[in-house]
């Protein structure tokens, strides 16, 4: 299998990678700032037996997300998993609503949710021709809501709107691309 995890140069989406190397995938290392923990991944990975390559990703820039996919199709001739971890809260932006600047919500929700659609969209036709294909978006229980006795200080209602955008995406394309991906 081949797989693709956006963020994976972060924690979570590093923890992805190497467990889908581990088990036999050859992952596509997408990382937009910190490349020597991508590489980290990606040596981790080889070291295992794996393969993997790691490739410089901004999910807000269609050129960059194009490139993207393309060098999975490229070096792997295919592309059977994208999982989106890519994501976005700077401790900057970890204040109540009205003190958020518009532009830093709207950098967030850019990554969050814009991303994770502009790299479900660039993969679809890659997995449509394969007749199967499976997309994984990381949300949060916060996609449901503030929980304000011990949230509100820190977690923005722009990243729980943008988490909770996250889930109403995937479902309505799990119900759209049924059952091939």
């Amino acid at each position: 299998r081949v797989a693709l995890v956006t963020g994976a140069g972060g924690t979570l989406g590093g923890a992805v990678a190497r467990a889908f190397g581990r088990e036999g995938a050859s992952v596509l290392v997408g990382y937009r700032r910190s490349q020597d923990e991508a590489d980290a991944v990606v040596a981790d990975i080889e070291a295992a037996g794996g393969a993997a390559h790691a490739c410089q990703l901004d999910v807000t820039d269609q050129d960059s997300v194009e490139d993207f996919v393309g060098q999975a199709d490229r070096r792997y001739g295919r592309i059977d998993v994208l999982v989106n971890t890519a994501g976005r809260l700077d401790e900057a932006d970890t204040v109540r609503f009205e003190q958020m600047s518009a532009e830093a919500a709207t950098t967030l929700l850019a990554v969050d949710v814009i991303g994770a659609t502009r790299m479900c969209h660039a993969v679809i036709p890659h997995m449509r021709r394969a007749g199967r294909g499976a997309i994984v978006n990381f949300s949060s229980t916060y996609g449901n809501g503030i929980n304000p006795e011990n949230a509100i200080n820190w977690v923005p209602v722009t990243y729980c709107a943008a988490k909770g955008a996250i889930r109403g995406l995937t479902t309505s394309l799990a119900r759209d691309l049924a059952p091939e991906i």
